[in-house]
This record gives C-alpha cells, structure tokens and sequence, in this order.
C-alpha cells in the first residue's frame, strides 16, 4: 500500500466540503443553514458531507407529528429533533464524487492489514479535521454573528472524545459550548434560538379583542367555514391555544400550537 499524503488529503477535504456546500447553498438560496458536517463512522470506512435547515427541520417535525407521535406516544418538537441528523433534510448530501479521492484512500485503509490500518487511522482522523479546519479559516461559514448561526459537526457511530475534540476545533466557544450543553430532553419554550440569527427567543402571545373580552389566539382544526351569527364557524373541542416567541435581537416572531399555551 502507498505511502498516505496527510497534507494533500486535508486540502482534498477542505476542496471536496467546498464544492459540495457551495452547490448545495447556491441550488437551496431561501433557505436557513444552521449546520454542516461531515458524516462517518469509528473505523473512518467513508466519509460524506451532511446538512440541514431551519425550513427541513420544521418539515421533519411536522411529519413526525403527524405520522410516528400518534403511533409512539411521543412528542418531537424543534430541541430534540435539532441534531437528529439521520432525518436531516441533506443527509447525506447528494455530491459523492466531490470526496471520491479522499473515500478511496479510507476504504484503502480500512481494507488494509490490522497493523497498517492502526497505523494509519489516526493521522487520518487528523487530515479530515484539519481539511474542515481549512475551509472553516477561509471564512466559508461566514464570520461574527452570521458564523453564530452556524454549527460544524462531525456525525455518524464514532467515540464520544472525538465528537467533542471536533465540535471544539470547529466551532467558536460561543457556538461549541451551547451546542456540548444541549439537553435533548429539555422543551422548545426552554432551548429555543431564533432560527434567523440564533438570539434570544421570548415567549409570549398574540392578544385578541373579541366581545367577550380578550383572549389567547388559537388554532382551529379543518377548513374554515363562514357563519351568519359568528362570521366564522368552528369546534371549541378542536381548537389549541398559540404561543409565540420573540426573538429579542432581530424581533422575529415564530408560533407553536399546545395545549400547554392555555391562559393560566
């Protein structure tokens, strides 16, 4: 087996990650990147670029809303669906021959004999780090409160240390320490960043003015119907109170329909 070029495999990365999440921002410009990273396993047999969205993880909750909630008795919201990258809506990403160089020389390595394969993995697991290093010192991911916005991950079956060790050389203290404190357990109304510039997000409510007073807003089940008395017709069994927050930086406002949104 030849002799690795550790250096020339780490530009491979950093060219190989650029060209794929260039193609990937530009084919997807309305939508809110909040993470990249690079997908494998323990035994580094490949490695593949992965990606998600504000807008995909939305559309993921809402499925399993739908479809897997009601059959498990489980709730899936914004916080514990976030780093759920195996229903990320770009994983892995569709540009294989972008790292075909740098997956040939993995599964070269994988397929090798125990000693060379010992040898050689961890100087590997170095040249992939420092690739995505690369092309994160170039700015790619954008610098002050746009880089904020942005998480770089590495994913996949692989050692708890070396999860850390990347999110740590990746990432700004601000961006690695939030995301290494992550309580998977713990609510939307408690973990929730504004989607747009990842500041504080307050909850609150939209207030109503009806007849009888005022109220919380609500969801409504079905199509809307008019009514002559009413102007609207619905089912009181049917409706769900809305809470929404309040970014306290850039004043976006982003709603959710629970139960737990009731009025005291």
């Amino acid at each position: 087996m030849a002799s690795i070029d550790y250096e020339g495999l780490a530009i491979k990365v950093r060219d190989g990650l650029r060209k794929t999440f260039t193609e990937l921002l530009a084919a997807n410009p309305e939508r809110s990147f909040y993470t990249f990273a690079i997908w494998t396993d323990d035994s580094l047999q490949f490695a593949h670029a992965a990606a998600n969205t504000e807008e995909g993880l939305t559309a993921t909750v809402h499925r399993y809303n739908q479809e897997v909630d009601p059959k498990n008795n489980t709730t899936s919201t914004h916080h514990n669906m976030r780093w759920s990258y195996g229903d990320w809506e770009f994983f892995p990403v569709e540009a294989l021959e972008d790292l075909a160089d740098v997956n040939s020389v993995l599964q070269d390595n994988f397929l090798a004999d125990e000693d060379v394969f010992e040898e050689q993995i961890a100087p590997l697991w170095r040249a992939l780090l420092d690739g995505f290093k690369q092309l994160e010192a170039e700015g790619f991911f954008g610098t002050g409160p746009e880089r904020s916005k942005i998480t770089l991950l590495l994913v996949g079956n692989v050692l708890d240390e070396t999860f850390v060790q990347w999110v740590t050389a990746l990432n700004p203290e601000s961006v690695a320490q939030p995301f290494l404190n992550w309580d998977c357990d713990a609510s939307d109304a408690e973990n929730f960043r504004c989607p747009k510039c990842q500041g504080e997000m307050k909850r609150g409510f939209v207030l109503e003015h009806t007849h009888g007073g005022r109220i919380v807003s609500r969801w409504s089940s079905g199509q809307p119907k008019k009514s002559f008395w009413a102007g609207t017709q619905f089912s009181e069994e049917k409706q769900i109170p809305i809470g929404t927050f309040r970014c306290k930086k850039c004043g976006y406002l982003e709603s959710f329909a629970r139960p737990e949104f009731e009025a005291d």
